[in-house]
């Protein structure tokens, strides 16, 4: 482990060339023969090699050593990226495509190989290879967003893919799809268009809304256990207006169409969760943790909702509930939550802001220190990290080491500059 460490700190001096030098001297040493079967630290250690050749811009040395260290490495995706980056850096842009489209096909949904993907193309417009891309994965949500925030906001298209996306979304009852369109209330012409669009289609989903009362009336079955399948689309229509009319500032239409909804499927988590949303931007703290703990009690598996629940809580100052539903999926010792085994500087800082707020100045100073306890964690695995034992590279993988000691010195030279 010493020569990974010597090799590290050239790194982080820049002295790129000691610091292959170093890796060199450490791979003689090694006792591997032919068809030995690849192990992760020896991976990890040849990908870290090339990724110095790469920093140092050898280009060449490091495609050729790309090729070289293929049979022993393990991580083959990261393999392929680092072959498709270093064929771009060497010129070779159509080799490079080719290489970004096969991952793409690969996962469609990464965002990082179609950024890549896309910049190996120069002279062709942005929206064509959009459209080019959505037509040949239908089903990519990244692809389709991408596409929206391309598009002008004034052509059929726009209209055209915004419909197809939404549709989607209300016929699967998808809550996430109204939170991938955030990027679009940037523009004020396509928010508009999200809204007319939504307006207009709650208008030709009303009478799904009248028969459903209806039948639910028959049956006496007002509070029936529904499903993101069995709920009506017209429910999911006005839980997307919910959140527009949310994002638009417009809080009184908020509420009335989440309350439409809840009246229809009041076993939904998803509303409660919206109506708790609403009710914390109007600034109705307490009625927005009643919500959310409705939406809570409806799943008792859901962390996040446990989570959201507690943090409601502390916001309305309301710390015994709020430690009461933590204690529910975090025990410590003698009921009582440990802050530091768990690592949970979320509810520490929040219990702390709440005891400030409620006059209880001497719990707010308790909470802050414990909140120093925990980040004292951080400053101990960072001192762990520079000792002399032979445990302190392995508890990161080479290649992510580096960034990590990076972002380390960015931080405490942000904190104490």
């Amino acid at each position: 482990m010493s020569w990974m460490g010597l090799a590290v700190s050239y790194h982080l001096l820049h002295n790129y060339e000691m610091a292959i030098n170093v890796l060199r001297a450490y791979e003689e040493t090694l006792s591997r023969s032919v068809g030995d079967p690849p192990d992760i630290e020896h991976s990890e250690m040849l990908l870290y090699h090339n990724m110095l050749l790469r920093e140092s811009k050898r280009y060449q040395d490091a495609l050729t050593h790309l090729k070289l260290i293929e049979p022993d490495v393990l991580d083959k995706g990261a393999w392929k990226e680092l072959l498709a980056d270093t064929l771009k850096d060497l010129g070779d842009t159509e080799s490079a495509r080719k290489e970004y489209g096969a991952m793409l096909q690969i996962q469609p949904e990464n965002g990082t190989f179609l950024d890549k993907w896309l910049s190996c193309h120069t002279g062709t417009p942005l929206v064509t290879l959009l459209m080019q891309l959505r037509v040949e994965y239908p089903t990519s949500i990244l692809i389709q967003k991408k596409c929206l925030n391309a598009l002008s906001a004034t052509s059929p298209e726009f209209t055209h893919e915004l419909a197809r996306f939404l549709s989607r979304g209300i016929e699967k009852g998808i809550p996430s799809f109204s939170t991938s369109l955030k990027s679009l209330y940037k523009d004020k012409e396509k928010s508009l268009a999200i809204e007319t669009w939504l307006v207009n289609e709650e208008k030709r989903r009303l009478p799904e809304s009248q028969k459903t009362t209806a039948a639910r009336s028959l049956t006496n079955n007002t509070h029936a256990n529904d499903t993101h399948d069995t709920v009506p689309g017209v429910i999911w229509v006005w839980y997307f207006l919910a959140q527009h009319w949310d994002r638009m500032g417009d809080l009184t239409r908020a509420l009335e169409a989440v309350q439409r909804a809840l009246l229809l499927a009041p076993d939904l988590c998803e509303l409660h969760a919206a109506h708790a949303r609403v009710l914390k931007h109007a600034g109705a703290l307490k009625e927005a943790a009643i919500s959310l703990e409705k939406a809570r009690k409806l799943d008792l598996s859901d962390r996040f909702l446990n989570t959201k629940s507690a943090k409601y809580h502390l916001r309305a100052d309301e710390a015994e509930k709020a430690e009461a539903i933590a204690l529910e999926f975090a025990k410590g010792e003698k009921g009582q939550l440990n802050f530091v085994d768990m690592q949970c500087v979320w509810y520490a800082t929040e219990a702390a802001k709440s005891a400030a707020r409620s006059g209880q100045h001497g719990m707010a100073m308790k909470q802050f220190l414990t909140i120093d306890k925990v980040r004292g964690f951080f400053c101990c695995y960072n001192g762990n990290l520079r000792s002399d034992d032979e445990r302190t590279i392995p508890y990161f993988t080479y290649n992510n080491t580096p960034f990590f000691l990076f972002s380390l010195h960015a931080v405490f030279f942000d904190l104490f500059s």
